[in-house]
């Protein structure tokens, strides 16, 4: 993990075992289990950093323990004491809720949007995928399925919309995931961008060229003689992809952060993974939403960060349908 998730996952983690405490504080009544509650309190720290899905579960536990606060408080005090098992029932739950996030995880799914472009000449069909997240996120198993899809669809443009690696990835799965890329097959081409995650080197961009994948670095390709296909690095400001933009055929944006950008017919985006856990899940937008001069589609992710898990969204490869 980098600097910055230790720096979020730490507090997190000490205000849940805080949380933990003032639930079971009766239980822990003197010095010796108070100084035994602070060395578990550090073990489960270091257990979270290692495994994410470990910080989750105390996540769901704490919002289970929430809910039987409010039953308490709504006057149902006995009916949540023959649920609570003495604070039992909480881990219970969340302990199922991970195994629903690993199945729900399993199931990638294709979604699939018909767009019309003022200005097209013809008709146009592209595969888009963003934070696939190769390592403790994604196995070369999903990564194949993927290309599989791709080339059973015979899509015009295969388009990665950053976060393809991460900071788990190996050198021996970039290494897989190249060779693999090799075999896509596209009538126009496959495009990378870089994401937060997988911060693009010279070594990388090499690989990429290797494996007949065009990185666009705040630059932009005409595909067609029809449309411009714009990728956006994502430590640059918005403002950077302002001149690649034309005025007298269609823009395509591939911008891994949905940032709003109103001047293109079409944005393509990532980065939220729509929460990937509850209630996350529940409350980050994503899927396409009208624009000032057309749509943006923001994907849920063809994977997860740190774990095989989701809750309250689908890992999905989106397809597009591009009308005339």
């Amino acid at each position: 993990m980098k600097l910055i998730h230790y720096l979020l996952f730490i507090p997190a983690i000490m205000l849940l075992m805080l949380f933990f405490y003032l639930h079971f504080r009766r239980l822990i009544n003197n010095k010796r289990y108070r100084i035994y509650y602070c060395l578990l309190t550090l073990a489960i720290m270091f257990v979270c950093c290692m495994f994410p899905v470990m910080l989750v579960f105390f996540m769901y536990a704490a919002l289970v323990f929430l809910i039987f606060d409010l039953l308490k408080l709504m006057r149902l005090k006995m009916f949540a004491d023959k649920l609570y098992l003495k604070g039992l029932t909480p881990f219970l739950i969340a302990f199922m809720l991970i195994i629903w996030g690993n199945i729900n995880y399993r199931d990638l799914v294709v979604t699939s949007y018909d767009i019309s472009l003022l200005g097209l000449k013809d008709d146009y069909t592209i595969m888009m995928i963003s934070d696939l997240h190769l390592g403790k996120g994604a196995s070369i198993d999903r990564l194949q399925k993927i290309i599989d899809c791709v080339n059973e669809k015979e899509v015009d443009l295969f388009i990665m919309a950053g976060d393809i690696f991460d900071e788990s990835t190996t050198d021996e799965m970039k290494e897989e995931a190249f060779l693999r890329m090799k075999t896509i097959q596209t009538k126009l081409g496959v495009y990378y961008i870089e994401g937060n995650h997988d911060e693009l080197d010279d070594e990388t961009r090499r690989a990429f060229d290797l494996a007949g994948v065009v990185t666009l670095e705040d630059e932009g390709v005409l595909i067609g003689d029809d449309f411009y296909l714009i990728g956006k690095n994502y430590d640059r400001s918005s403002s950077d992809i302002s001149m690649l933009v034309k005025k007298d055929i269609p823009s395509v944006l591939v911008d891994h952060i949905p940032h709003v950008n109103e001047d293109v017919a079409l944005q393509l985006s990532g980065h939220t993974h729509a929460g990937q856990v509850l209630p996350l899940g529940w409350l980050l937008d994503t899927g396409i939403h009208k624009t000032a001069q057309g749509y943006r589609i923001t994907s849920s992710g063809a994977g997860a960060w740190g774990m095989m898990n989701r809750l309250g969204s689908k890992c999905e490869i989106v397809f597009i349908n591009l009308h005339s």
